[in-house]
C-alpha cells in the first residue's frame, strides 16, 4: 500500500515494520487523556519513534487529531521523498528490532539481567 492511517498502538509498530509509511492519529475521551498525560511521561506515543527516539512517524494525538490535519498529513506521504525518508528510518528500526538469537535464548538474557 501507498500510506496508511493507523491508531496508536502495536499496528503502528507493524507498519512501521512492513515499511508503509503512515501517521497515526487517536482521540481520547478528555478526563481519561488528562490522567494518561500525568501517568505516562515519555515523549512519543508510537513504538517506533520511542525506539528511534525521534518522530519518524507524524502522531496526531488528541487536539491535533482532526480530519484536516490528518489527511494533510496523509496528502504528504503521498510524496516519493517523504515516503523514503519513512521507509530509511523503518529500515533502521528493523536492524533495531533484529536479534541472531532465537526467541526462547534472548527471553533467558533478558531474564539474566533482572
Amino acid at each position: 500500500m501507498d500510506c496508511a492511517l493507523a491508531v496508536s498502538g502495536t499496528v503502528g509498530l507493524e507498519l512501521a515494520v512492513a515499511g508503509v509509511p503512515h501517521i497515526i492519529g487517536y482521540k481520547a475521551n478528555q478526563i481519561t487523556a488528562e490522567i494518561v498525560k500525568r501517568v505516562v511521561k515519555v515523549e512519543y506515543a508510537h513504538l517506533a519513534n520511542l525506539i528511534l527516539d525521534k518522530e519518524v512517524v507524524p502522531e496526531f494525538i488528541q487536539e491535533k487529531c482532526t480530519p484536516d490535519m490528518l489527511s494533510e498529513s496523509l496528502s504528504g506521504l503521498l510524496d516519493i521523498d517523504t515516503a523514503q525518508t519513512q521507509t530509511d528510518a523503518f529500515n533502521t528500526l528493523r536492524k533495531c528490532l533484529t536479534t541472531k538469537e532465537t526467541p526462547a535464548n534472548t527471553a533467558v538474557e533478558f531474564l539474566e539481567v533482572i
